[in-house]
């Protein structure tokens, strides 16, 4: 019986030192030099999505974070309101704000991005259904004025579009 546990171990320690010894890995372990498919979908690294996850360059101007106050009229029959605070985190803009029109003030939600001294906003109204969607020329952060277009949509599929004119401030604090 002696003989047969030592026999046993011993077997179980020659499998596990020749499994590293040539590297191998057991049936559905992934290898750290290749993709993993167990039974299923490939396991894809942050590189192989398109990510970059170096540091920012220290000698190259990075956007500033800020956050700022907007205040902005939708050119349409309705002239609805729209007041936010938006806050800016390199190329992203995110933030809340109201929206004012004939029917009262909503609270909305805003997210978009800054791309080439354009501000893409949409704005969805907190507890109701629609979406609008503004291009608003940010131009420079010393200029307060802001105009562009937007489009917009409801729940019951009505669309509609027209201009927007407004103004931005910095935020107090920041």
């Amino acid at each position: 019986m002696r003989m047969r546990s030592r026999t046993l171990l011993l077997l179980i320690v020659a499998v596990l030192l020749a499994s590293f010894a040539f590297q191998t890995t057991a049936e559905g372990a992934c290898s750290k030099r290749s993709l993993c498919t167990v039974g299923g979908p490939e396991w894809l690294g942050v590189g192989d999505l398109g990510m970059d996850m170096s540091m920012p360059d220290p000698n190259v101007d990075q956007p500033k974070d800020s956050a700022e106050r907007w205040s902005l009229s939708l050119c349409d029959s309705a002239g609805r309101q729209i007041d936010l605070d938006l806050a800016r985190s390199g190329d992203v803009v995110f933030g809340r704000g109201n929206l004012t029109s004939d029917n009262g003030t909503s609270p909305i939600g805003a997210s978009g991005t800054v791309l080439d001294g354009n501000l893409n906003l949409s704005l969805v109204p907190v507890g109701g259904s629609g979406l609008y969607r503004l291009t608003i020329d940010a131009g420079d952060t010393g200029d307060k004025s802001a105009s562009g277009r937007y489009d917009a949509c409801d729940d019951v599929g009505r669309v509609w579009s027209g201009t927007v004119d407004g103004s931005r401030q910095r935020s107090p604090g920041i």
